[in-house]
């Protein structure tokens, strides 16, 4: 009797569900990129002067910059945990590879932004115009900007580079948006950490030292990353659970009743004001994850929308880190004494802005963060490449 033959698994890369996990990332870092743009170019929705009622839909969907760091931070934890759990399984878990990847990731973006921000902050604040001037002094009301000249020093940007903005230092000028790139560093640090503690099979010396590690850092850092670290937590358990079978209206509804809640955690002031509402939206975000995950049927990948949505998310990270000082310069040389009105005039410099910013971080994502997997690789191969050397001796040979 013939048996059919066995269907070779899916890859969770080539599946649907991984293209929404991308849909979202990507519309993460728009949002924080939108709420950026408002308030750096245009008005206080308070301040707007008529058909305030018109404009109430953007300004709703451009508040909620804030949530979308939550998001970024499940997602992390889903896909940072989901990577050293597989690690561990396969019995290739090292602290020098898992330290090479993460650094890498970070620094091959988060460098070239400091050093943006450093000549662009530099250019700014040396135009001789009063908006200017305003706008780095931190005088022109659009909730972004501290007084640039004041965090702009060489120790606040090896700060930064180093992860400890919010820690030890600001963030680094105008690029107010890195403060959350510190948080990231340190749950890449600490759940390791606390995951050598709980895997079986570590040895007892391995668990003490990472134990007292853990709770080191935990008491070095300041409240506000270890209270958010949960909320990254909840990523973890996300890898750690099956997807539920649930068909494709089941994930509408529930992407129309999360994009409402995010809006709520943004707009509603009694949730704004409550320091439970990040973890009550992580929770959320939790949920909405789990159900975009039971779409493990096979991707479309020659879909317009499909590769429309992975390019996105490709340079997510760079848009994430890179646009705020860029928008900041142009608010420089483009705006009066006070941001726009929104209407269709502005709208007319106000879009091509936008699309410009867009623009110039994909080229510049083009040579960085679109490089990672390939200078990845040869960080591999280097490091496999070193742990098959015998041990270096002691003393230099001779003619050495």
């Amino acid at each position: 009797m013939d048996h059919a033959p066995e269907r070779t698994p899916i890859r969770f890369m080539d599946t649907q569900a991984s293209v929404l996990l991308d849909v979202t990332r990507g519309l993460a870092a728009i949002i924080v990129l939108l709420e950026h743009w408002r308030n750096i170019l245009f008005v206080n929705y308070g301040d707007i002067a008529s058909h305030r009622a018109l404009w109430a839909p953007l300004y709703l969907v451009v508040s909620a910059g804030h949530q979308a760091v939550i998001i970024f931070f499940v997602l992390s934890g889903y896909l940072i945990s989901g990577s050293v759990f597989r690690m561990l399984e396969r019995n290739r878990w090292s602290w020098e590879m898992y330290s090479a990847h993460r650094l890498l990731r970070l620094w091959i973006v988060l460098v070239p932004a400091i050093v943006l921000t450093a000549i662009f902050d530099q250019i700014g604040m040396h135009l001789h115009r009063e908006p200017a001037v305003m706008l780095y002094a931190g005088l022109s009301g659009n909730h972004v900007l501290q007084s640039v000249r004041e965090v702009s020093g060489f120790r606040i940007a090896v700060g930064n580079v180093l992860f400890l903005q919010d820690v030890r230092v600001p963030t680094f000028g105008s690029n107010t948006a890195l403060w959350s790139l510190a948080f990231e560093f340190w749950y890449y640090v600490l759940f390791p950490l606390g995951l050598t503690v709980l895997w079986r099979g570590m040895r007892t010396r391995a668990r003490v030292i990472a134990g007292l590690l853990f709770l080191c850092v935990m008491v070095w850092l300041p409240g506000g990353i270890t209270r958010a670290f949960p909320i990254w937590c909840m990523g973890t358990v996300l890898a750690l659970v099956r997807p539920p079978r649930l068909g494709s209206a089941v994930r509408w509804l529930a992407g129309a009743a999360y994009v409402a809640s995010v809006l709520a955690f943004a707009r509603v002031p009694l949730l704004q004001a409550a320091r439970w509402s990040d973890t009550v939206l992580g929770v959320l975000t939790f949920g909405f994850l789990w159900i975009l995950l039971s779409a493990q049927h096979a991707a479309n990948e020659q879909s317009l929308t499909t590769r429309g949505f992975r390019t996105l998310a490709r340079f997510s990270f760079t848009l994430y880190a890179t646009h705020t000082p860029l928008l900041v310069l142009i608010a420089a040389v483009v705006l009066p004494l006070v941001r726009w009105q929104p209407n269709a005039h502005s709208m007319l410099f106000g879009i091509p802005v936008l699309v410009g910013v867009i623009g110039f971080v994909w080229a510049l994502a083009a040579v960085t963060e679109f490089r990672t997997d390939r200078v990845r690789v040869r960080i591999e191969r280097w490091l496999a490449a070193r742990e098959k050397l015998p041990a270096i001796p002691a003393q230099p040979a001779p003619g050495l």
